[in-house]
C-alpha cells in the first residue's frame, strides 16, 4: 500500500492524473486505516484538478462522514478534515448542481459549516443569488446554530448587494446626462 501511494504521489506531483488515481483508488479501497484516508483526499483533490467537481464532492463527503465516527481522531486525520471540509466548500461551488448533495448531507454534523463557509464564499465571489441561497438554507435548517445571526446578516448584505445590482440594471445610460 504504501509503496502504492508513493507512486502515487509521485504522479500526481508529474501531473499525470490517470496513473495517480489508480494508484490511489487502489490504496483508498485496500482497508488501509493510515494511508486510506489520504488515497481518499488525492482522489477528491484529482477529481477537482480535472473539473469533475461532483467527484470531488462525494470523496470528500466520504472522508467527512468517516471521521464522523472519529472522535478522538489524530493531528493528522483532524487536518484532512479540516481540508476536506474547506475543499468540499470549494468543490460546491464549482459544481453545476449543489444542491443535490446539500440535501444528502442535512442530517450531518458538519452541515451548518459546509452551508456557512459556502454562503461566504459565494458572497466573496460576488456571486449573490447563490451566497442567498446558501444563507437562506442554513437559516430554515439550524436556525438555533450559534452561527445563525452570522448566517442572517450574509443573507441581508447578499441581498442589499442584490438590489443594488438590480437598480444599476434598471438605471439607463442616459440618465444624469443634460440633454
Amino acid at each position: 500500500n504504501e509503496v502504492s501511494f508513493r507512486l502515487g504521489e509521485i504522479l500526481f506531483d508529474e501531473e499525470d492524473y490517470g496513473e495517480a488515481l489508480a494508484r490511489y483508488e487502489a490504496v483508498a479501497t485496500s482497508g488501509d486505516e493510515t494511508l486510506g484516508p489520504k488515497a481518499v483526499y488525492k482522489t477528491a483533490w484529482i477529481n477537482y484538478k480535472l473539473d469533475d467537481f461532483d467527484g470531488a464532492v462525494r470523496n470528500f463527503i466520504l472522508l467527512l462522514d468517516s471521521s464522523e465516527s472519529k472522535l478522538n481522531a489524530s493531528e493528522s486525520a483532524l487536518a484532512i478534515r479540516e481540508d476536506s471540509m474547506n475543499n468540499m466548500v470549494l468543490s460546491l461551488s464549482r459544481s453545476a448542481a449543489p444542491e443535490k448533495f446539500l440535501e444528502g448531507i442535512m442530517e450531518k454534523t458538519y452541515a451548518p459549516d459546509v452551508l456557512f463557509r459556502l454562503g461566504n464564499l459565494f458572497s466573496g465571489e460576488a456571486r449573490h443569488e447563490k451566497s442567498l441561497a446558501a444563507f437562506r438554507l442554513f437559516m430554515a435548517n439550524f436556525g438555533e446554530h450559534p452561527r445563525a445571526p452570522f448566517a442572517f446578516e450574509g443573507a441581508a448584505k447578499s441581498l442589499v448587494a442584490l438590489q443594488q445590482l438590480d437598480r444599476n440594471v434598471v438605471r439607463r445610460p442616459d440618465e444624469g446626462h443634460a440633454a
